[in-house]
């Protein structure tokens, strides 16, 4: 009976050979379609860093001052001043946390041939590797103790060591900056987190980072950094948007609680903390702290465009 059946099929689109190949076509370009807009929603939606992203949050805090313009039931800054990123730090109310800014530097090869050329860089505080399972090829990073001693310490990539030193061991050896020279310490492994959820304010896919520097070493020296900021007042202590007191955010932060009751005791500290810098003068609104984990705050962010998503419902 199937084979009757396809035989009159067989006829059918003999007769009918140009619709038969157009009806095939568009088959295949939707199945193609499909499978592609599938497979990009996927990749842009997925977990970057599987077994773990339960346990990293990302702290927000309301510190500006209320304005005319002030809307006191909005969504807290998405970014940290650094003077509240400097003290939660210091207080170390979680299991690990970190501290980080994008950046760029200028590196300086030896040699008098040689032309000096940029990099981008990351600044952030020692527990930014274990915390993000950064893996590293040879050496290691830095401790707490160099954070606190602004020590002149650098972790770089491998096509930053393969630039400066060829195949030779680049451990122990010197990064050369204008504004001072660093001691590599570690070679990184493979790192590319997609999305980059640690820092979605400046190339959330791509954007490798080649080397990585103590964020308190990096404001020591004033290095450049980049990514977004946000000020809502001027800055009158003559350092610019970004010394200490500066009454802008452009920090992003993360916090290990590898329980829920810790998650929910560091939201209850977020809180009381809010509440302290009010009493003190420096927050005015009302408190409005949040706590995402690393799947909440890609989807806080809407991390997969509208636009893919409708895409992916119009190939279906």
């Amino acid at each position: 009976m199937f084979g009757y059946y396809l035989q009159l099929a067989v006829r059918s689109f003999a007769r009918n050979k140009a619709l038969t190949a157009l009806m095939v076509l568009t088959i295949a370009v939707g199945i193609g379609a499909t499978m592609t807009t599938l497979a990009l929603y996927f990749v842009l939606s997925g977990d970057p860093i599987p077994g773990k992203s339960g346990q990293l949050f990302y702290p927000q805090l309301e510190p500006r001052s209320l304005g005319k313009d002030a809307t006191l039931d909005a969504d807290p800054l998405k970014q940290m001043s650094r003077y509240d990123a400097e003290e939660l730090l210091r207080q170390k109310r979680g299991d690990r946390q970190a501290v980080m800014s994008a950046g760029s530097v200028t590196v300086m090869p030896a040699g008098d041939a040689a032309q000096p050329f940029r990099v981008r860089a990351r600044y952030t505080s020692a527990d930014f590797f274990p915390m993000f399972e950064v893996p590293l090829a040879a050496g290691n990073a830095w401790s707490g103790n160099d954070d606190e001693a602004r020590s002149l310490v650098a972790v770089i990539d491998r096509k930053l060591a393969g630039r400066l030193f060829g195949s030779a061991n680049p451990i122990g050896r010197n990064l050369a900056l204008p504004q001072g020279t660093f001691r590599i310490i570690g070679l990184l492994g493979d790192f590319k987190p997609t999305p980059r959820f640690y820092d979605l304010t400046s190339q959330r896919y791509g954007g490798d980072e080649q080397v990585v520097l103590p964020f308190s070493s990096s404001r020591a020296l004033k290095l450049d950094t980049q990514g977004n900021m946000q000020c809502w007042a001027a800055s009158d202590d003559g350092e610019g948007n970004r010394s200490l007191n500066a009454p802008c955010a452009w920090l992003q932060y993360w916090v290990e609680l590898d329980t829920p009751q810790k998650a929910r005791d560091y939201l209850k500290y977020l809180a009381d903390y809010s509440d302290t810098q009010r009493a003190n003068g420096r927050f005015e609104r009302p408190t409005n702290v949040r706590l995402h984990d690393v799947m909440g705050w890609l989807d806080f962010n809407r991390i997969v465009p509208n636009d893919v998503r409708l895409q992916m419902w119009l190939a279906f």
